[in-house]
């Protein structure tokens, strides 16, 4: 998943090199913010060794990749 947003990411700094229209590079910002997010996501999927379930809407269970079963503990 990292070489894909590797290219989006190479590809909107092309691009705000070439276009200076102001709603475009603001536009691009974005881009570039949800990029480092999804890398962020990424990163934290690789090194998930724990993790914890709470409920959600019904029956059904989300997994937390934030939160350790330790953290429910404190």
């Amino acid at each position: 998943m990292n070489q894909p947003l590797q290219v989006i990411s190479g590809r909107i700094e092309i691009l705000s090199v070439v276009n200076k229209d102001d709603q475009t590079l603001k536009t691009l910002e974005i881009m570039k913010n949800q990029v480092h997010k999804i890398g962020a996501i990424t990163k934290k999927l690789m090194g998930l060794k724990k993790y914890s379930n709470r409920d959600y809407a019904g029956t059904i269970k989300i997994t937390d990749i934030g939160q350790t079963p330790e953290d429910d503990d404190q």
